[in-house]
């Protein structure tokens, strides 16, 4: 089982608070508020996982990108 780091916890918070502000506003305050602040919410998890790969090339995890398979130099496609 694949255990999760604290700046990944700290990401993920940050959207689903973003993501309660947004309803709150939405329903209490104002709707535009509500989707002026709902557009947090995807450029937050996008933060997150742009800095999140940064970080484990600098910890000494894998240099690949996510999803994609490092090749040898004499692979042929």
């Amino acid at each position: 089982m694949t255990r999760v780091n604290l700046p990944v916890i700290l990401w993920m918070t940050a959207a689903f608070l973003s993501f309660l502000a947004s309803v709150g506003c939405w329903f209490f305050v104002d709707k535009q508020t509500g989707l002026y602040i709902g557009l947090w919410v995807p450029s937050v998890l996008a933060l997150g996982c742009l800095l999140n790969p940064l970080q484990r090339s600098r910890a000494g995890g894998a240099t690949a990108s996510p999803g994609t398979q490092a090749r040898q130099p004499n692979e042929l496609r």
